[in-house]
């Protein structure tokens, strides 16, 4: 055999790994998570634009900087209402990276008072449950744990209830069938003006 044609084969096998190797990880990038509690920020931004549209409501999580102060950085994002509705996101991510993973998520209204003023907070808690917690939508009124977790259909009604009364605080879970429990909290705040916000914990690693 040729030494040329040798020498070029050898290389040719040399590199054969290399470029495996490369188009395996650009091919990665582009998987989705597939467990539906895993959402990257801006996975989280697409399904809130998309979903969210017919309440008149927008995110643009670049719009802010990361904020420090607790074990992880975190973005406190204002959602853009077409009725002027004051409401922030706040979620926590792994990492600054782009890849990361939402672990804790928070949407907040803050209160006017007026009579006409419309209430956010369930329909934020169903983009919630949707969209990080998708198995519970095949059969809303089923949990995988009755024991100690609710029902689709049984946290929409907590949520009803807490907002038609006078408790400060509401907190349930809700599961996937893996067994993994999302905590769920809902808050009214009077003490620096009133406020309504659900909060879920989506993973915790």
């Amino acid at each position: 055999m040729d030494k040329k044609k040798l020498a070029i084969g050898i290389l040719l096998l040399l590199a054969v790994p290399l470029v495996l190797f490369n188009i395996v990880n650009l091919v990665g990038g582009f998987v989705p998570v597939l467990e539906s509690y895993k959402k990257t920020p801006y996975q989280f931004e697409q399904a809130f634009n998309e979903q969210m549209t017919d309440y008149g409501m927008s995110i643009d999580i670049d719009s802010v900087d990361f904020m420090y102060g607790s074990s992880y950085p975190y973005k406190v994002v204002p959602i853009q209402c077409e009725d002027g509705s004051q409401i922030t996101c706040t979620y926590y991510p792994t990492s600054e990276r782009r890849k990361s993973l939402i672990m804790l998520i928070e949407f907040e209204q803050l209160l006017t008072g007026d009579a006409d003023e419309v209430i956010y907070i369930k329909p934020l808690l169903e983009f919630l449950m949707e969209e990080f917690e998708t198995p519970m939508l095949e059969d809303k009124d089923y949990t995988y744990d009755p024991v100690t977790a609710v029902t689709y259909n049984e946290a929409m009604q907590n949520c009803e209830d807490f907002l038609a009364g006078t408790s400060r605080d509401v907190k349930f879970l809700i599961t996937l069938g893996d067994g993994f429990a999302s905590p769920v909290t809902m808050k009214k705040e009077t003490d620096e003006g009133d406020s309504l916000s659900v909060s879920l914990l989506a993973w915790h690693g």
